[in-house]
């Protein structure tokens, strides 16, 4: 067995994957209501190609919620992924929520997000923030997101600003880092369209967002 293999099959086992392997990518992205979405738990190095299964004892929470409402979600283990289904049932944004806290810590060690724009919905930036916890919230509403079209990104811990880095990488190629400041929102300039995985560290936790960028 190859020994990267090894390493991956030791990490999940153990509980040791890093919040910042951990995220929830989705199918699709801009869903028309009342559709279903399926969810997809991925983990690993080389975004977006999944490696780990994030194991159930790690799963502290998973949610989805709108602003009129919230549910629980469950998820069934895949192949180096877990599966979970979505209806989409308001026309307002949709945040999944993902905690991970490895037992017997009390508080999560890290959260994996991800926003849900219904198309031809109302897309509202001021509902992407949960307000709890570590967030990497846009500021620009994300059927917007557009090539070489600047998007705005703050990152909050417990709904406050504050100063960190952001790493952006992008499924079709490149690294971004983003200087957030707790008075400031830093500004990404996307240049390429599909996928992409913003992820930051605030101390000892750590917090992923799947966002997508159009043509």
């Amino acid at each position: 067995m190859p020994l990267t293999r090894i390493f991956l099959t030791l990490l999940c086992a153990t509980g040791l994957a890093h919040g910042h392997d951990i995220w929830i990518d989705a199918e699709p992205l801009r869903p028309a209501a009342g559709a279903e979405v399926v969810l997809y738990i991925r983990g690993g190095h080389y975004f977006p190609s999944s490696a780990i299964g994030l194991a159930d004892r790690l799963i502290g929470s998973f949610t989805a919620a709108t602003p009129m409402a919230s549910r629980e979600l469950t998820s069934a283990p895949g192949k180096n992924e877990r599966i979970a289904r979505l209806t989409i049932d308001e026309s307002t944004p949709h945040r999944v929520t993902l905690t991970i806290k490895r037992p017997p810590l009390d508080e999560p060690e890290a959260w994996a997000r991800l926003v849900l724009v219904p198309a031809d919905g109302d897309d509202r930036p001021d509902a992407y923030a949960e307000g709890r916890g570590l967030e990497i919230v846009p500021r620009t509403p994300l059927s917007a997101a557009r090539v070489k079209t600047p998007i705005a990104f703050e990152l909050l811990r417990d709904g406050a600003p504050v100063t960190a880095r952001i790493q952006i990488l992008a499924a079709a190629g490149g690294t971004t880092w983003l200087d957030c400041r707790s008075d400031q929102p830093a500004g990404f300039i996307p240049r390429h369209a599909g996928r992409h995985l913003a992820m930051a560290q605030v101390g000892a936790q750590s917090v992923t967002l799947v966002f997508e960028v159009q043509p």
